[in-house]
């Protein structure tokens, strides 16, 4: 049997920075889903308001494409008194619709996570292997 080699300090810091990378991917199209509903926004504002959750600007500018050819939000020109025009960007009633949904999904989810770290989960045994969890707060005593 061979056993796996211990991780150095290295090997799980790389580890973790992958990790909270994907966390920041899987929420990221949420949270510009709820910047954007506040108010119209374009480009820079919004790296502003989600500088802690970007990786890079090359992150944004492809998410923004695929939001709005999945019909999510909508862009439209402005002049700017301090520069070029600016791409400005709106939520369509899908993207409300999309952001609603995800707001409960995320809550669920973290609802779920908090639980089991906390220890007031308890994993149901109805669940097959491969399919999804299902966990519920222990009831009380």
């Amino acid at each position: 049997m061979l056993k796996r080699a211990k991780a150095t300090v290295t090997e799980s810091g790389e580890d973790l920075k992958k990790w909270a990378s994907q966390i920041r991917k899987g929420s990221l199209a949420m949270c510009l889903l709820a910047a954007i509903a506040r108010r119209p926004c374009y480009g820079f504002d919004i790296m502003q308001e989600l500088r802690d959750l970007l990786t890079s600007e090359g992150t944004l500018y492809p998410l923004l494409n695929r939001l709005q050819n999945e019909g999510a939000i909508d862009a439209y020109w402005q002049e700017s008194a301090s520069g070029p025009p600016r791409k400005y960007y709106t939520l369509t009633e899908t993207g409300r619709e999309t952001l609603a949904h995800m707001q409960i999904e995320w809550q669920r989810y973290t609802s779920a996570v908090e639980a089991v770290l906390t220890g007031t989960a308890e994993i149901s045994d109805d669940s097959e292997p491969g399919e999804r969890l299902i966990v519920r707060a222990k009831p009380a005593p």
